[in-house]
């Protein structure tokens, strides 16, 4: 049976033994203990080289959630960006193979 040790839970954002990445085309800001990073320093609606992306790649496994500010994409920049990590699935309950990831875009604007 498997019993906690006594004092506080220690709680970390990767597994023990594991260095934390070094990030040399933007920078990551963690947002909480194990959560969460703001990134800065990119613009999202310019084309991501390979290089870049390997290290987002790397930063969002670190950090589970990736947030970007002021950010001013088009759909279609979004849909693209999204895309580098594989296929956009329709989360409809009849999903169209072929459809265009961009049908399935809800924007939520604060009109």
């Amino acid at each position: 049976m498997y019993r906690h040790k006594a004092g506080p839970r220690v709680l970390d954002r990767i597994a023990p033994g594991v260095e934390p990445a070094t990030f040399t085309r933007f920078s990551v800001t963690p947002v909480a203990v194990t959560l969460g990073g703001l990134v800065s320093g990119l613009d999202l609606s310019q084309p991501i080289d390979d290089e870049t992306f390997a290290q987002l790649d790397r930063a969002y496994q670190e950090y589970k959630v990736l947030l970007f500010r002021d950010q001013h994409l088009t759909g279609r920049q979004h849909i693209d960006f999204m895309m580098r990590w594989g296929p956009l699935t329709d989360d409809q309950l009849t999903p169209a193979p072929d459809k265009d990831p961009y049908d399935c875009l809800i924007e939520f604007t604060r009109n």
